[in-house]
């Protein structure tokens, strides 16, 4: 008789998410700023696995939530998205001004949008500043439309099903669009890098781990042993499928293996640490993924007109190995001294 993974009723923290999402910024970084060659290709490849998790694990933990905490949490991604553009605008003026051009003239270009950048920039999610600040507007959608959805069950019995019914029809498109048609190596021709098609499928199945996870794991007789195996296949036939015919949001192996991770987070979530101290640090490697995610191309296009020319004087044809691990250092320090400037004002503000 196969022995079936415990898992838990209810979790507010997860620590090995935590590390995990610490880890998945670190693979999205590394998709902005690339190794060389082949082994870059590949790490592009393993690290499409980062933003569906990201989706997955918000909807895992929204599971229950009333609507005045998901309006917090809402308000939260709002705030973020708000001082992401703000950053990244703000960083352009640096930017322009260290190339010798003009601020007051980037502004006036910048900071008028055509009405085509303002439709793409709310419906496609399209950010007009940063490219990669697409995923907070797409998560803010997915906030927006729980929230609607939960408010029309507030004070009555929640029922997410009908919820469900509409992620997987969502979840069909994208399987389709998104990993199914570009199997062939051509796209299928559709933007789906946004909240409706990739946002929403994805904090469905969150969700739904965490309301039906105990059935999931006794009618599959789930343990670790074949989740890992799922997981180090998914990943192997994902390398496959980038050697042969090419990948479009994600490749269908990688897909499963992110799907056999969640399940894995979510049937061990204790990482056995001795200290209160270790388990704090643990606990702040989700927001600290958050800030490297929000700051890493700013560090990125710092490296490139500040330290670029410098290290490749030095060290030669090294350097572009250097170029994403410099990235990431620089990222991780900044975003350690922002979470721990955060801490230090929230503990200013309760006094």
């Amino acid at each position: 008789m196969t022995a079936q993974i415990s898992t838990p009723k209810q979790s507010t923290r997860n620590m090995v998410m935590e590390c995990t999402k610490l880890v998945a910024s670190f693979f999205v970084l590394f998709i902005h700023v690339s190794f060389p060659g082949q082994f870059g290709h590949l790490v592009n490849c393993i690290a499409t696995m980062a933003v569906p998790m990201f989706f997955m694990i918000s909807g895992y933990f929204n599971y229950g939530a009333s609507c005045a905490a998901i309006r917090r949490r809402t308000l939260h991604i709002a705030k973020l998205l708000l001082g992401g553009t703000l950053l990244y605008i703000l960083w352009s003026c640096v930017s322009t001004e260290l190339a010798g051009g003009s601020t007051i003239a980037y502004l006036r270009a910048a900071l008028i949008l055509d009405p085509i950048e303002i439709t793409n920039w709310i419906i496609l999610h399209i950010h007009p500043y940063a490219g990669h600040l697409w995923y907070l507007n797409a998560i803010l959608l997915c906030y927006l439309c729980f929230w609607a959805y939960s408010k029309f069950f507030e004070g009555k019995i929640m029922d997410y099903r009908p919820f469900y019914f509409l992620c997987l029809i969502l979840l069909v498109l994208f399987l389709l669009y998104g990993v199914i048609l570009p199997a062939d190596g051509s796209s299928s021709g559709m933007n789906i890098r946004n909240g409706w098609l990739f946002g929403l499928p994805m904090f469905g199945i969150g969700l739904f781990f965490r309301e039906y996870q105990e059935q999931i794991f006794a009618q599959y007789s789930l343990t670790a042993k074949k989740l890992l195996v799922i997981f180090f296949a998914g990943i192997a036939f994902g390398i496959f499928q980038w050697s042969t015919t090419g990948i479009g949001m994600i490749p269908f192996g990688m897909f499963l293996a992110v799907i056999a991770l969640m399940l894995l987070m979510i049937s061990h979530p204790i990482i056995p640490v001795k200290s209160k101290a270790a388990e704090t640090i643990i606990l702040s490697f989700g927001p600290i993924s958050t800030w490297i995610y929000i700051s890493h191309l700013m560090f990125g296009m710092l490296y490139g007109q500040l330290l670029q020319e410098p290290l490749a004087a030095r060290f030669g044809t090294a350097e572009p190995w250097l170029q994403p691990v410099v990235v990431l250092v620089l990222s991780l320090i900044g975003a350690v001294l922002f979470e721990c400037a955060c801490r230090w004002i929230r503990k200013l503000r309760k006094k």
